[in-house]
């Protein structure tokens, strides 16, 4: 999947000694800053949006780095199409404007094409704006012209699709605001959208049976998938963002062949012998095995040598040509003692970790998270981390020092990765020194938390949690060192066990933030930030079993070796 661009500035340099003039780059316009000195302010002028209300339809702001700390910086609006950021650079030396961001225009090529997928689900009418980089300054929403990235195109698709479909005045919106998205005419038309991959119930009103047909809105595919009878009917999506249609048959249509898949193992690690069967009546069973591999008959065996997450799909065709279409997934990964996720180590992290706001480097590697604004956080990767995805089991473990205990509404963020109150997993502290795990939602109408007071201001404590959504109760497991003046070798024991179970951690989660937000909640503020220092953060993982979630005996501690 390629994501659409986003409007970014160029790497331009300058240096900030005495008394030597100063240019600031930026992609809509350049100027010349007056001579800087430490502290002193320059400024990037930029040409955005003169109409509606620019307090609240654009969101600016500059990142500026020096050396791996960097600073993001608001801006502003100065009347007319005129925005502004100003930087005063806290010591001297090069400092890079890295890129210019707005809020508006910062959006994924699937991510855009799932929202005109579910506002039209909801039976909206939804738009489409452009704020793409261009290189004689047009805006796309002032002077139109070519739509660039990979969601025109689906969006188009979609059009299309909808035309082909009843009136749209005369479908109704069957959904609700818990996830669930169906747009129908009933009796004659549904429409069902599974935002992940679990099971969702449809009813079909009427006596004929129904025609299934299975929708790929990335892929832009319809293809057959069986018959539904009237009623209750349950679909089981192999991958998330997947649509469904149903159509009722007309009197004398042939029906469709049915077909499904029996695999076995579904999941384990490489080399993973899958044996699969076409359970179906038909002649003609054929097979894309998801790695690039096809074969045909009812009976295949399959070897997948590679970690990975694939879509087996079975097309099923008989004696007068008609088909059917069946998916499932096999998952297949490395051994879990080997970390996701490495961050606050001198060396060895991943993936590369960017400070920004007031984030640095401590000693031995560690995150330093300095209380008061304008606040920082680390950001893990450049994009979400795809092992996170689907995870069955996790454990996050590592070193955490607390500077103060004084916290933002709801809770400082240790590790953060949700797709604002949905998919991912929330670490959070509070003022009482207690941590709390949310998993797919926000955390402050759950309990799920270790005992108060475990962490002190001014010590040392090493904690771990695991949690494995294979198990229905006591799956979450709570571990802590006693407070201490320095990390070290220490002695480890079991703090508590609670039953919090939501499911493994969802497939549209967000970005790995530490000691903050990450993006998606940037607009709420900053100040949930952790004060302190944290160090040795490591993440473990299994999409397949509960092996994710360590034990005591087998969870390391990262000591003064950092």
């Amino acid at each position: 999947m390629s994501p659409d661009p986003i409007p970014r500035g160029t790497n331009s340099r300058f240096r900030v000694p005495t008394n030597v003039p100063v240019f600031l780059l930026c992609f809509l316009a350049a100027v010349v800053a007056p001579a800087l000195e430490q502290w002193d302010h320059g400024e990037v002028v930029l040409r955005g949006p003169s109409g509606g209300n620019p307090y609240v339809d654009v969101q600016l702001r500059a990142r500026f780095t020096q050396g791996d700390q960097t600073i993001d910086v608001p801006g502003f609006w100065d009347g007319g199409d005129v925005y502004k950021v100003r930087f005063s650079p806290p010591t001297a030396g090069d400092v890079a404007v890295r890129d210019i961001q707005q809020g508006w225009g910062n959006i994924d090529a699937p991510t855009m094409a799932q929202r005109f997928w579910l506002g039209t689900m909801s039976g909206c009418y939804v738009g489409h704006g452009e704020t793409y980089k261009h290189p004689e300054d047009i805006l796309w929403w002032s002077k139109g012209g070519v739509l660039h990235g990979e969601s025109p195109k689906r969006i188009q698709w979609l059009k299309d699709f909808m035309a082909q479909s009843p009136p749209f005045h005369e479908l109704q919106p069957l959904g609700d605001d818990k996830g669930r998205f169906v747009l129908a005419k009933p009796g004659e038309f549904y429409l069902i959208y599974c935002v992940q991959r679990k099971p969702e119930t449809i009813q079909l009103a009427g006596e004929r049976p129904y025609k299934v047909d299975l929708i790929e809105p990335w892929a832009m595919t319809i293809s057959p998938a069986g018959t539904a009878h009237a009623g209750e009917f349950t679909v089981a999506p192999a991958r998330p963002d997947t649509v469904f249609r149903f159509t009722p048959y007309a009197a004398g249509e042939a029906i469709r062949p049915d077909a499904r898949i029996q695999a076995t193992p579904t999941e384990d690690v490489p080399p993973l012998t899958v044996s699969f069967q076409a359970v179906t009546t038909v002649a003609r069973a054929d097979w894309d095995l998801g790695d690039g591999t096809k074969a045909t008959g009812r009976v295949v065996q399959h070897t997948y040598a590679e970690p990975g997450v694939y879509t087996v799909t079975l097309t099923a065709t008989d004696a007068g040509g008609g088909v059917a279409v069946a998916q499932t997934e096999i998952v297949t990964e490395h051994e879990t003692t080997e970390p996701l996720v490495r961050a606050g180590f001198a060396r060895g992290e991943q993936p590369l970790l960017k400070l920004h706001g007031t984030a640095q480097r401590g000693p031995d590697g560690g995150l330093l998270l300095p209380a008061g604004a304008p606040w920082g956080w680390v950001q893990a990767g450049d994009a979400l981390i795809e092992e996170l995805r689907g995870l069955r089991s996790f454990t996050m473990l590592g070193w955490l020092k607390p500077t103060s205990l004084e916290v933002g509404s709801g809770g400082n963020r240790i590790v953060f990765c949700l797709n604002r109150d949905g998919d991912g997993i929330d670490l959070v502290c509070h003022t009482d020194g207690r941590l709390r795990l949310a998993v797919n939602q926000w955390p402050d109408g759950i309990r799920n938390d270790s005992s108060l007071g475990k962490l002190v201001v001014g010590k040392w404590t090493f904690f771990a949690v695991t949690y494995d959504a294979s198990r229905s109760s006591d799956n979450v497991s709570w571990y802590f060192s006693p407070p201490l003046d320095a990390p070290g070798k220490t002695d480890v024991r079991l703090d508590r066990q609670t039953t919090y179970n939501n499911g493994p951690v969802g497939a549209d989660l967000r970005g790995l933030a530490i000691g903050n937000f990450n993006q998606t909640m940037h607009s709420y503020g900053l100040d949930r930030q952790f004060r302190g220092e944290i160090r040795g953060l490591q993440i473990f993982g299994s999409r397949v079993s509960g092996r994710g979630a360590q034990s005591l005996e087998t969870i390391s501690v990262p000591t003064t070796t950092f």
